[in-house]
């Protein structure tokens, strides 16, 4: 049977070092390559061409979701498996949104993270076990269809992308520029993004997106 080829990103060294010396007595398996550097990371997964790329989300230099939005442009075939500390429920929507294939959290089992490794190489998302459970739990409470979790759902991908940027400090020029789309487009979306999360400011929608750590 022929190895799945992996290629490790983590800016922890020891995490990569035991993530590499478990997957690798493992004979489904392959490392590719490991990395502590995301742009470094880039370079080595175009050119090597993995199967699936397993990537710490809290990588310093490039956003977690930036890098993983990276990748399936500069590799569409590649299976992204992202792992994260942090497994609230809009992350992971936002990491999937951008074209990751699955997610584990850091408190998931090794024998999970094989799992999800050869499911997402089929072809099939997965999702970590614990963060499932939260999302039955928030189904069963959010009964209400103006809940604000359900109202922070409803962002688009370009509404999360516009959101991270005026955390940023970003101007709606500058966002304009750095998205190639026009200063009216962009205040169409803030228009948007506000009606959406019923606020009237940039105050009251950091409030609400911190209550739900978007």
């Amino acid at each position: 049977m022929k190895r799945i080829k992996i290629y490790l990103i983590d800016d922890q060294r020891m995490m990569l070092d035991m993530w590499n010396s478990l997957l690798s007595i493992d004979s489904r398996f392959s490392i590719a390559g490991v990395s502590t550097d995301g742009q470094q990371a880039l370079q080595e997964i175009k050119v090597k061409q993995p199967d699936v790329v397993i990537i710490d989300v809290s990588m310093p230099e490039i956003p977690g979701i930036d890098l993983v939005r990276a990748i399936k442009e500069k590799a569409p075939g590649v299976r992204v498996l992202a792992v994260s500390l942090f497994s609230q429920l809009p992350t992971v929507k936002q990491i999937l949104a951008a074209g990751a294939s699955g997610f584990i959290s850091r408190a998931s089992s090794f024998a999970e993270m094989i799992q999800a490794i050869i499911t997402v190489h089929n072809g099939t998302h997965y999702i970590a076990g614990d963060i499932k459970d939260q999302l039955a739990e928030r189904m069963l409470s959010d009964n209400n269809e103006d809940s604000t979790t359900n109202r922070v759902y409803s962002l688009t991908k370009r509404e999360l992308e516009i959101i991270s940027m005026i955390r940023e400090g970003l101007s709606s020029h500058d966002i304009a520029e750095k998205l190639s789309i026009s200063q009216r487009t962009v205040e169409v979306h803030r228009y948007n993004i506000f009606k959406k999360l019923n606020v009237s400011n940039v105050i009251s929608m950091m409030r609400v997106l911190n209550q739900e750590a978007v």
